[in-house]
């Protein structure tokens, strides 16, 4: 069974915890045309997950397979936070981008990473965004999702907080001849900030996108309107990739039997035969829900993922998703604690069941 498959990466307010125990704080979450022409996405068919299957899942690996000292083994204390920010595969390789995140506010860098069986990574050194840092304030760009194109390129979709601004952040596009890029990356955001008032006025972010026969999803997390401190996922539609209407809400914590005090954040999107499946975290836990028109969620009941799976884990702090043969799987930032208090977190790889 193979899906159609869409990533993004955490809820608008967290913290990324550093190696020293010192919180770094990452802007909250968060249309203009862009000037790159669209690029038209290689279709993968599929048959339709089963609506009333149960999905639960299972490590790949008893311990972590990413971790601060692949970033930078020449200080391997160094990052002493991982975070996954998108998974893909492409001809039998995965690929993922990891951000590591320093001791200090704004010492942050993203990382481009293969395996050929999802658990023995490469890291490559370098910034593989370097040259768009410069158009945005700390964490920098991050990218939420990655596709191939019918041409042989491929176009990513980013979130970021434009500089010199410290809040605020919207989703970009950016295209490349190569998965690992470099990459070029439109003028203007493909969804701007929300107006005052909006569920999106605060910021958005980990854009999960989709082409499908009927035109472009794109599920994003979002900070405003009436629960500024926590974050929901709306939708976006396009005809073309590139220019993107906001539809408003379609998620919200209590779909998963949360309060209005929770988040629901980091979609990540599959779908076949007008058949839905989205990941997304809520609390601790990663959650899948069902649509027959992305508009309208149900929620599974239990959590696809409890933080329980992984030993004296603290949370889910994010995680990617993409597809691998048969297998959804899962890439998870765990979050740890110290006897000393100190945090720290690296990322494991688990793969869902019951498709």
């Amino acid at each position: 069974m193979r899906f159609m498959f869409s990533s993004p990466f955490a809820a608008a307010s967290f913290l990324v915890v550093a190696c020293s125990g010192t919180p770094a704080v990452t802007p909250e979450p968060t249309h203009a045309p862009p000037l790159t022409a669209a690029p038209t996405v290689t279709p993968t068919l599929a048959p339709s997950p089963t609506p009333a299957a149960l999905l639960t899942s299972e490590l790949l690996a008893d311990e972590h397979v990413v971790d601060g000292s692949q970033l930078a083994p020449e200080d391997p204390e160094h990052y002493g936070a991982t975070l996954p920010a998108t998974y893909f595969t492409d001809i039998g390789t995965h690929h993922a981008y990891v951000i590591g995140f320093g001791p200090s506010p704004g010492d942050q860098q993203p990382f481009h990473a293969t395996s050929m069986d999802g658990t023995d990574w490469t890291v490559d050194s370098g910034d593989p965004l370097l040259s768009l840092e410069s158009q945005f304030s700390p964490p920098g760009p991050i990218p939420g999702t990655v596709l191939s194109t019918e041409d042989g390129g491929w176009v990513m979709y980013l979130w970021g907080t434009p500089a010199p601004a410290l809040s605020g952040s919207q989703i970009y596009r950016a295209t490349a001849d190569a998965p690992a890029g470099p990459w070029t990356m439109d003028e203007e955001p493909v969804v701007q900030i929300g107006e005052p008032g909006e569920p999106d006025d605060l910021g958005l972010d980990f854009p999960a996108v989709l082409p499908t026969d009927d035109g472009w999803l794109m599920l994003y997390g979002a900070n405003g309107g009436d629960a500024p401190h926590t974050a929901r996922i709306l939708i976006a539609t396009s005809d073309d990739g590139i220019s993107w209407e906001k539809q408003g809400r379609v998620m919200e914590p209590q779909l998963c039997g949360g309060s209005d005090l929770d988040f629901m954040a980091m979609p990540r999107l599959f779908a076949q035969d007008g058949v839905f499946l989205a990941l997304a975290e809520m609390g601790d836990d990663i959650y899948a829900l069902r649509s027959d028109d992305a508009r309208t969620w149900a929620c599974q009941a239990e959590p696809v993922f409890p933080i329980s799976a992984i030993e004296g884990a603290d949370r889910v702090h994010t995680f990617a998703a993409g597809t691998d043969s048969d297998n959804i799987n899962l890439m998870i930032e765990a979050l740890f604690t110290s006897p000393e208090g100190e945090v720290t977190s690296n990322i494991w790889m688990a793969h869902v069941l019951g498709l």
